[in-house]
């Protein structure tokens, strides 16, 4: 049972940071974008 709970919040860990890594680009290329213009 623990095992399968572990699984589960690494899981979610996972998703978490792959849309926080997805947030971090484009805030970057936001920046990028008016830093040129």
């Amino acid at each position: 049972m623990q095992s399968v709970f572990h699984g589960m919040s690494v899981d979610l860990f996972g998703i978490t940071l792959k849309m926080f890594l997805k947030d971090f680009k484009v805030m970057l290329a936001i920046l990028m974008f008016s830093e040129d213009s």
